[in-house]
């Protein structure tokens, strides 16, 4: 289908049109009125007009500016497929709607009460009333389809998937295309027959008290014989006009029960999802015995419609109906809870056997289960020198720092001003000096409502105040003497540590908790960034944001995006732009509504500039065969990521999953919208990764469905967990998480994201917390989207995270230090328990402790977590260190874990010991800073952090 966009000019001569067509013809009448002195019709006419021409304005105004948001993209065709089919379905609904509600009121109106001249003023008053709630009811049911509009157009471009279902032998496509619109419309359809059903009951009732009220009162017999008479009229027209209505409501009913026949892969009834015994062998038939007795009925009714008798007529529309529940509740309700009772339930296995074999099958497929490799995984209890030196690399990367604790440390060293903030921590890895290094990256947003109450005006909110700065960075598992973060991206101006991470770009205009519009490229300077004698201005030079090029542009956004002050500002030029809908989150959603978006956006820093990287999701209701996953769909595939340039906004949508049948009609229905991940640059397609939404999904699918013998499945007798660890006192379940570690196998470490599994706990009370396995989602290069499953053997007793926690918590000195540092004003604070797989298959366990000083207070909100102790384990052994290699020499002997060199530490632990004199000067200077910060107070602290950065370098 070929669109033809409208252009600027258009729009706005449309507009114009629209609003002289209003004045053209209510300004005559409006005239008239007046001068027939109807003072009170003269100002309701101008009301309505008014009302018309506002809203005509608005509407107008409101699409124009949708277009130039999307045309920013270069997706003006995204918006007019949705605009055209959305108008097209309004229209076509509305037409068919009304069309039906005026036919089915025509046929409410009797002759005789139409010819009668004390009724027909009444019925002319009540043709008014009827039609204005017809059209609010079409102008209703037409929006409710408008919603439909992805829907509609999926099932207009549906691409086959290859693969039968196995009662039916029909695609999946007809499944997952066709299906969600055939039940909507059947609903609907019975729905729309019912409304005007009550509609037409409702008019009948009104027309008998019309005649009761007329002739009511009359004590002259022929009045009395007119009442009877119009009354036994009315009663047999709405006998045969609702019994009518009941026939063609049956038809629905026949069509929606043949498509119904299909929802049975989807059944809840039996031992699995989908069609069980019962289903099959009872309830298919009994839908073809429901077609005929509905059939029947509706043959009984259309006899009724033409009966010559009321009572004949209401006699035979009784039975009709009597028919169809009869049929129904037997051979839907009775029948089927019969046959399953007594036959299906004594011998359900044997008798559901080929049935849990397609739910094995197709939930598997449905979630890409079916290519997950399944690995066995011998652990390795051995603890030797050779063990560390093997996995020197995954032991470097380990990450002690806890995304919750990084988070308020970066508050407390790296907002700098109360209006900077770090909205999230992502973990990615980077290439430094040849090797693959995990680094933890914040993004510096700005958020004018942490601006103080006197600076938050319009010209700050939207002309100055436009733009974060930069990230903060630091490896997963270095930390400062004081146990801060060592950062290798800090302060403003960004200081870089190693030139694989240089930023050219630093200023963020678009992210995560960027929600406010602004207008760039005006006569006011921008705060770009503090600085030591004050700020620093910037000008926007960038293509991010739509210009505001005319006198209308800024009219219209005033209108729906910013203020008045758009169009009264001397401050906005013709060569300024405004940038609305800058968070990432309401960007992605407005662009592609039809995608589920994965619950995580993560920056990455990539040729010079920062990026944000979104997972995007096909997903469907309708796979048969398929168990649900928790959010009510069955079907899902990562194959979109959206990538979003912080500076400009602009957005790539590439496609990984080009094999998805339902991508691929997108990929239809919006030509040039999507593009090949091939095309996606090498900088930024080093940083794509496995989704962590996605694996919970799968790893939750997969406890149970890696089960692929029926008997087994059936009884669950190898059903797993995602394992759960220990926070705060209480067990919660874990969420994945990357590591850099080389698989079993492999020739170097790689970025994944993995979980760790437990047997099932079928008794609370009796919880079978020893790990069994764990999942791997690999990120990098020709193995991205792989997945791998390792299982443990069954002879083997490994310790799960839950167990490690309560072990630690068993431990004399751990438990003896926890309770002396909490009753000492700190607060313990735990990082996640990660479990590594080393490459020599050993499983290594590690766990950060953190204190946080107890402030009461606004100062509460100024702790600072800090680096206390490490927890590692591996085997039957635990260790509690002061860092991580203290915790591992000590786990392996010193002998066997010995550092990496101080000339080669980029990645291994805390700094060497620094003398207490010094450390008691150098804990001064940073309370001072932080304190000195919290006050506004930046030039002190400015002063404060260089004599510390003199105290450290001079020892």
């Amino acid at each position: 289908m070929a669109f033809h966009f409208p252009t600027e000019d258009t729009i706005m001569l449309g507009t114009l049109i629209l609003l002289a067509a209003v004045l053209l013809f209510g300004g005559p009448l409006a005239i008239s009125l007046w001068k027939t002195r109807r003072a009170g019709r003269f100002s309701i006419v101008w009301l309505v007009f008014g009302f018309i021409a506002t809203a005509t304005l608005f509407v107008v105004t409101s699409i124009y500016t949708d277009v130039l948001w999307f045309r920013e993209f270069g997706a003006s065709g995204r918006f007019w497929v949705e605009f055209n089919t959305k108008l097209a379905l309004f229209f076509d609904t509305a037409l068919v709607f009304f069309g039906l509600y005026a036919l089915n009121q025509k046929l409410t109106r009797s002759k005789l009460l139409e010819q009668d001249k004390k009724i027909s003023q009444w019925l002319h008053s009540l043709n008014w009333v009827m039609g204005f709630i017809g059209f609010v009811l079409a102008t209703i049911v037409s929006l409710i389809v408008t919603n439909w509009w992805a829907e509609i157009q999926l099932w207009m471009h549906q691409v086959p998937f290859g693969v039968a279902d196995p009662i039916f032998g029909k695609d999946l496509a007809f499944y997952i295309f066709s299906m969600p619109v055939l039940n909507f419309f059947s609903i609907f359809s019975m729905i729309t027959i019912t409304v005007l059903a009550a509609v037409a009951f409702i008019t009948y009732i009104v027309q008998s008290v019309m005649i009761d009220k007329v002739y009511g009162g009359w004590a002259d017999s022929r009045d009395n014989k007119k009442k009877e008479l119009l009354n036994s009229d009315l009663n047999l027209r709405g006998a045969s006009h609702l019994s009518a209505l009941g026939a063609v409501f049956l038809a629905v009913l026949i069509w929606f029960t043949w498509i119904a026949r299909y929802s049975l892969l989807y059944s809840t009834r039996g031992a699995v999802y989908g069609a069980g015994y019962t289903d099959v062998h009872v309830i298919l038939p009994a839908y073809w015995c429901l077609i005929a007795a509905f059939g029947f009925s509706a043959a009984v009714l259309v006899a009724s419609v033409f009966a010559k008798s009321t009572k004949l007529t209401n006699r035979l529309a009784i039975w009709g109906a009597a028919i169809s529940v009869g049929a129904w509740f037997l051979g839907y309700l009775i029948v089927p809870a019969l046959v399953q009772y007594f036959a299906v339930s004594p011998n359900e296995l044997a008798k559901e056997r080929q049935y849990i074999l397609h739910d094995i099958e197709y939930t598997r497929k449905a979630y890409g289960l079916d290519k997950v490799e399944s690995s066995a995984y011998p652990v390795n209890m051995t603890l030797n020198n050779a063990n560390a030196t093997r996995d020197k690399r995954a032991l470097e990367n380990v990450r002690l720092w806890d995304w919750q604790a990084l988070a308020k440390t970066n508050a407390q060293l790296q907002v700098f001003r109360t209006y900077y903030g770090f909205p999230d921590v992502d973990v990615d890895r980077y290439e430094i000096g040849g090797q693959l290094r995990q680094l933890m990256i914040s993004t510096r947003e700005l958020n004018i409502d942490r601006l103080q109450e006197q600076s938050k005006t319009w010209m700050n909110e939207r002309l100055v105040y436009t733009h974060g700065y930069g990230v903060a960075a630091n490896p997963v598992n270095v930390f400062t003497a004081e146990g801060a973060p060592d950062y290798w991206i800090k302060d403003i101006p960004p200081q870089v540590k190693y030139p694989e991470l240089a930023i050219s770009q630093p200023r963020v205009y678009f992210g995560e908790e960027t929600t406010n519009s602004v207008v760039v490229g005006t006569k006011a300077n921008e705060f770009d960034h503090p600085t030591e004698s004050g700020n620093a201005y910037n000008h926007y030079d960038g293509t991010g944001g739509i210009p505001l090029n005319s006198l209308w542009r800024k009219f219209c956004f005033a209108l729906h995006v910013d203020e008045a002050k758009l169009l009264t500002s001397n401050e906005v030029t013709n060569e300024s732009r405004i940038m609305f809908r800058r968070d990432i989150d309401s960007r992605l959603k407005e662009l592609i509504p039809f995608l589920q978006l994965d619950g995580d956006t993560y920056q990455i820093i990539a040729d010079g500039q920062l990026w944000y990287l979104r997972d995007a999701y096909v997903t469907s209701e309708y796979y048969p065969y398929s168990s649900p996953a928790e959010a009510g769909f069955n079907y899902i595939r990562n194959s979109v990521k959206a990538v979003v340039n912080a500076y400009t906004g602009q957005v790539w949508l590439y496609v990984f999953d080009d094999q998805d049948p339902i991508i691929k009609a997108y990929e239809q229905i919006f030509p040039g919208l999507f593009v090949n991940h091939a095309k996606m640059p090498d900088h930024l397609l080093k940083h794509v990764r496995y989704p962590d939404d996605l694996m919970s999904i799968q790893a939750e699918k997969y406890c149970l469905y890696h089960m692929d013998d029926p008997g087994l499945f059936y009884n669950k007798e190898d059903a797993w967990d995602i394992a759960q660890e220990l926070r705060h006192g209480t067990s919660v379940k874990m969420p994945p998480y990357y590591v850099l570690i080389t698989l079993t196998g492999g020739k170097r470490e790689e970025f994944v994201l993995i979980l760790p599994f437990t047997p099932h706990t079928a008794n609370p009370d009796q919880p079978r917390s020893n790990m069994i396995g764990w999942m791997a989602g690999r990120s990098d290069g020709e193995h991205y989207g792989e997945v791998v499953a390792y299982t443990f053997p069954k002879d083997r007793q490994i310790y799960g995270p839950l167990q490690i926690g309560m072990r630690m918590n068993q431990d004399d000195v751990i438990s003896k230090d926890f309770t002396l540092w909490n009753t000492q004003g700190s607060t313990v604070l735990t990082g996640n328990l990660l479990v590594i797989p080393l490459a020599d298959q050993h499983i290594l366990y590690v766990q950060p402790i953190y204190l946080q000083a107890k402030m009461e207070g606004s100062g509460s909100q100024q702790r600072m977590p800090e680096l206390k102790r490490v927890v590692a384990a591996m085997g039957d052994k635990l260790a509690y260190g002061t860092s991580f290699e203290d915790a591992m020499q000590k786990l392996l002997g010193s002998a066997a874990y010995a550092p990496v060199p101080q000339a080669e530490q980029t990645a291994g632990a805390v700094a060497a010991p620094v003398p207490a004199d010094i450390k008691q000067k150098a804990l001064q200077l940073l309370e001072q800073y932080k304190r000195s910060i919290s006050e506004g107070k930046f030039a002190e602290a400015g002063k404060a952090l260089d004599e510390l950065k003199a105290l450290l370098a001079a020892k």
